[in-house]
C-alpha cells in the first residue's frame, strides 16, 4: 500500500511558510507522497513519486535515503519538499539539468541540488514555465544555479547558490519576477543576469566573487535595490540600451574595475547607493539621460565618476571622496552637476577634457582636493554658486584650463569663472 496521506491545503501552506499574497496561483492540495525512508509504500526515487502525483499533491523527500542521484522532470502542479535542505541532496551526476520544471504552479524547497552538466544552458534548476516558487534551497556546482527562459510571475527567494561556472541566476526574456534574499557566491561570470527583460525586482541579495555581480542587458523598468555586491570586477553593469531601470540602496564594495557601469544605457535612476573601494566608482559610456543622485562614492581608487561620450545626465547630491580624480569627463556635453560633495581627491576634483562642453556645475562643494577643477579643450561650461575651499572670499573664483592647438604639446592657458562662489558650505 502506498504511503499517501490526505491533508488540507492549510497544513501544506503552513509547512512551506508560503505567503499567499506573493503568489498569483493556488492549487488544491490533496495528498503527500513520500520518498525515501522505511515507511510502507514510500517511493525509492523522486521521479517515481512525481509521476504518480496529481496536480495539488505534495512530494515529500526524506533525507535518510539521501543523496538521490536523479535528473528530475516536473510537469505537474506539485509541492516538492525536502526534509532538510542541508542533508536532502539531489545529485545530477554531471548529466544535463538536475531539475526541469515544465508547468506552472510548482514549489520547490528544502534541497541541496548539485552537479549539473557543465554546458552553457545547463542548470541546477531550469524553469520553462511561469508562476513558480523556488525558495530555501542550496544549489552548488552547476553551470547555472537557476536558469529560465521566458519566465513570468515567479519568486526565487532565500536560496544559497555557489560555485557556478556561468551564472547564479539567469532569467532572459522575463517579466514581473522577484529575486530576493538569495546568497550567490563564486558564480564565475554573473551573480544575476537579466537579459531582454522588464519589470523584474532584484532585492536584498548578497552577491560576492563574480566577474559581474548583477548584469542587465537590453532590459527595461527593472528595480535593483538593497543588494550587497562585493569582490567583483564590476558590481552592477547595464548594457545595450538598458533603460528606465531603478537602482537604489545597494552597497557595492571591493570592485576591482568599476562599482556601477552604464554602457549604452539610457534614462536610468541611480539613488542612495554606496560604492566603496573600487578602481572607478561609476562609469558612463555612451549613456545619456541618466539621473545619479545621493550616492556615496568613496573608492580609494582612480576615478569617482568616469563619463565618456555621455551627454544630458544629471549628477546630483553625491559624495565623491578619496579618488585620484573625483569626476572625469571626456567628450561629454550638457550634463548637470549640482549639490555634490567632491572631497579629498588626490589629483583633481573635476576634470573636463576633449569637447566636454556646455556642462552646468552649480551649488557643489570642492573641499581638500589637490586641485579643485581643471579643463582641457572644453568650452562654454557654466560654473555658478559652488563652494571652493581655496577661495579667498573676494570677487569671483577662477578655474584654470588649457587649449591645445595641435597634437604637439603647444597650448595656451584659458580660464573659466564662477562669478558667484559661496562663502561657506550648505
Amino acid at each position: 500500500m502506498l504511503n499517501i496521506e490526505i491533508v488540507s491545503s492549510t497544513q501544506i501552506l503552513s509547512w512551506n511558510h508560503i505567503n499567499t499574497n506573493d503568489r498569483e496561483h493556488s492549487v488544491s492540495v490533496n495528498r503527500i507522497l513520500h520518498v525515501g525512508g522505511s515507511g510502507p509504500g514510500n517511493y525509492s526515487r523522486i521521479q517515481y513519486a512525481i509521476d504518480a502525483s496529481n496536480d495539488g499533491d505534495t512530494v515529500f523527500v526524506w533525507n535518510v535515503s539521501s543523496p538521490y542521484f536523479e535528473n528530475i522532470m516536473i510537469d505537474k502542479q506539485i509541492f516538492l519538499i525536502g526534509e532538510n535542505k542541508n542533508s536532502t541532496i539531489i545529485d545530477g551526476s554531471g548529466l544535463g539539468d538536475v531539475i526541469i520544471i515544465n508547468t506552472e504552479g510548482v514549489t520547490i524547497t528544502g534541497f541541496t541540488i548539485k552537479n549539473s552538466e557543465k554546458g552553457w544552458l545547463n542548470a541546477g534548476i531550469i524553469l520553462f514555465s511561469d508562476k513558480n516558487y523556488v525558495y530555501d534551497n542550496i544549489i552548488v556546482n552547476a553551470e547555472n544555479g537557476i536558469y529560465s527562459y521566458d519566465l513570468d510571475d515567479t519568486i526565487i527567494e532565500n536560496n544559497h547558490i555557489s560555485n557556478c561556472d556561468n551564472c547564479g541566476i539567469s532569467i532572459p526574456f522575463s517579466s514581473n519576477n522577484t529575486i530576493r534574499y538569495n546568497t550567490l557566491l563564486h558564480c564565475n561570470n554573473y551573480g544575476i543576469f537579466i537579459y531582454d527583460s522588464l519589470y523584474d525586482t532584484v532585492t536584498d541579495n548578497d552577491i560576492s566573487n563574480s566577474d559581474v555581480g548583477i548584469h542587465l542587458w537590453y532590459s527595461f523598468y527593472n528595480t535593483i535595490s538593497h543588494n550587497s555586491v562585493s569582490n567583483s570586477n564590476i558590481g552592477l553593469r547595464f548594457c545595450l540600451y538598458s533603460k528606465n531601470n531603478t537602482v537604489m540602496n545597494n552597497v557595492i564594495k571591493d570592485s576591482r574595475d568599476c562599482g556601477i557601469d552604464l554602457n549604452f544605457s539610457l534614462w536610468n535612476h541611480l539613488n542612495n547607493n554606496v560604492i566603496e573601494n573600487a578602481n572607478v566608482g561609476v562609469t558612463l559610456y555612451y549613456s545619456n539621460g541618466n539621473v545619479i543622485e545621493n550616492n556615496n562614492i568613496i573608492t580609494d581608487g582612480m576615478i569617482g565618476f568616469n563619463i565618456t561620450y555621455s551627454p544630458d545626465n544629471i549628477i546630483s547630491g553625491n559624495r565623491i571622496q578619496n579618488n585620484s580624480y573625483g569626476m572625469k569627463f571626456f567628450s561629454s556635453a550638457n550634463n548637470t552637476m549640482e549639490h555634490n560633495y567632491i572631497i579629498g581627491n588626490d589629483e583633481i576634483g573635476i576634470l573636463f577634457t576633449d569637447g566636454s562642453n556646455e556642462n552646468r556645475i552649480h551649488d557643489n562643494h570642492f573641499i581638500l582636493n589637490h586641485k579643485n577643477a581643471f579643463f582641457m579643450n572644453s568650452m562654454l561650461n557654466h560654473w555658478n554658486q559652488n563652494y571652493w575651499d581655496d577661495w579667498n572670499g573676494k570677487g569671483f573664483y577662477i578655474i584654470n584650463g588649457k587649449f591645445y592647438l595641435s597634437a604637439t604639446i603647444f597650448s595656451i592657458s584659458w580660464v573659466n569663472i564662477d562669478f558667484s562662489p559661496r562663502n561657506e558650505p550648505y
